[in-house]
């Protein structure tokens, strides 16, 4: 970067800006009307032209206020440039970048331009918006430069990152976004990837900003449980949660209540699916939304355990997240049935074959859990490996977990599931968190009579005339 008296001196030239602005008006006649000149030639001075107006703009507000003059002509190059026909040419592409980069700078740091800039964008209509043209060019550099643009106007914003959460732009946007990500996630991209960071951390910040319900309502579809959007959003969400940043707390009760929401939904879509084949005595389709719920609950479930480890190490003496699962959620009746019925309708797998605890119900739900095995994965083991965190040192959930026969459920599944790799191992964790300092549960399980022993290979063999609840 330039030094800022270096800057800051040429900025005091109005020639300078004369010509510049003169410039913008030439090019944009050039592109959209055939003045001027033409091909590379326009080209080539749009690209060496932002680049200079980029380069003595940044962090110098009186730069900033003389170059923001030329936004329309800008905005109109921009534009032109990202048409369907445009934006698919690679030749156009450094140009684009150029431009996007040279606006970011124009307003970063300056809040009265940036507000005035990003209000103006976020009223204009689909035809005329930038971000969602500039978000499709399939140039990596292009859409990252959009990014930090998006990024650099609604950091520590409120009332920005608001518009982004619930305009018709804004949502338009962060949907935009979130299908990006979806395709970086389905490459396998990790974190590190730069695009995929710079989206992670603008979910990231507006769910600081006690945005992440305001957001999901938007991304909501009417007469859809879970949209794909949604469900890209929880797994920006937790991968934010990974890197040890927390949200607010306003978010940390969202993904509490959209959790025990769907767990809810989930409950009651078995229970009742599980009571129309036993009385009917054949098999009954499961709602086919349910892979999608399971999904949603699995990314909900990492994302609360991550906010409750992270509550642990620094403890305070206010209402925690955990106080509010508890009270106001009702999380712990919510997982002990869902485990209940998941256990009667998803045998656990060992050695590739279906080990049925309850063999009538699992056996009418089979031909729809092998149609998509892979939506079932870790459902048993997330959920318990939640149970266990809740009842840490607390004798009021372990004894609400007693009284609702959460002791039995956890029994049940200290086995072996392929489909919950390390189940048998958080369900010890999670019952020795029972058990710790409560007399009642102790006695409970010590009341109970063997009923299989431990073979080799980790499987859980019956014992001859004795049935397992």
């Amino acid at each position: 970067m330039l030094p800022y008296v270096f800057r800051a001196t040429i900025g005091k030239q109005e020639e300078i800006w004369l010509t510049i602005g003169h410039l913008w008006k030439r090019l944009r006649s050039s592109l959209l009307l055939g003045q001027g000149p033409d091909g590379s030639d326009a080209l080539g001075l749009i690209l060496a032209t932002a680049q200079f107006v980029r380069n003595i703009v940044a962090e110098v507000p009186e730069n900033q206020v003389k170059a923001i003059e030329s936004e329309n002509d800008i905005r109109d190059i921009i534009h032109w440039l990202s048409s369907y026909y445009h934006g698919l040419d690679s030749r156009y592409h450094a140009a684009t970048r150029m431009l996007v980069q040279m606006l970011s700078n124009i307003v970063t740091g300056n809040d009265s331009l940036v507000s005035s800039l990003w209000n103006s964008y976020m009223e204009f209509e689909d035809d005329k918006s930038l971000f969602p043209r500039l978000l499709v060019i399939p140039d990596k550099q292009v859409r990252i430069s959009t990014c930090i643009f998006i990024l650099n106007c609604v950091k520590g914003s409120h009332h920005r990152s608001l518009q982004l959460s619930v305009t018709h732009a804004g949502v338009r946007i962060c949907s935009l976004l979130l299908n990006q990500a979806h395709v970086l996630f389905e490459r396998d991209e990790d974190s590190e990837n730069d695009e995929l960071r710079l989206i992670i951390q603008i979910i990231g910040d507006l769910c600081q900003m006690s945005l992440a319900h305001s957001l999901w309502k938007s991304l909501s579809v009417e007469d859809e449980v879970i949209t794909p959007q949604q469900i890209t959003f929880l797994k920006l969400l937790d991968a934010r949660l990974q890197e040890g940043i927390n949200i607010d707390i306003k978010s940390n009760n969202f993904v509490g209540g959209v959790l025990c929401h769907f767990m809810e939904h989930t409950r009651a879509s078995v229970s009742d699916t599980l009571e129309q084949a036993q009385q009917n005595g054949h098999p009954v389709t499961l709602d086919p939304r349910l892979p999608h719920i399971f999904e949603a609950i699995i990314m909900l479930n990492q994302c609360t355990i991550s906010i409750l480890l992270f509550e642990a190490e620094q403890p305070t003496s206010e209402t925690t997240f955990r106080d509010s699962l508890l009270a106001g959620l009702h999380a712990i009746e919510t997982i002990i049935e869902c485990l209940k019925l998941l256990d009667m309708f998803l045998p656990r797998i060992l050695w590739g074959k279906a080990q049925h605890s309850h063999p009538q119900p699992s056996r009418l739900v089979d031909s729809w859990t092998a149609a998509d095995p892979a939506a079932f994965s870790y459902m048993k083991r997330d959920l318990v490996r939640l149970l266990g965190i809740l009842c840490h040192r607390r004798k009021d959930v372990q004894d609400k977990v007693r009284d609702c026969g959460g002791i039995h459920v956890v029994l049940n599944l200290c086995v072996v599931d392929e489909r919950n790799p390390y189940l048998r191992e958080h369900a010890l964790f999670t019952l020795r968190n029972l058990l710790a300092g409560n007399d009642e549960n102790q006695k409970i399980v010590a009341e109970l009579e063997p009923m299989g022993v431990w073979s080799e290979d980790g499987e859980l063999k019956d014992v001859s005339g004795r049935v397992r609840k």
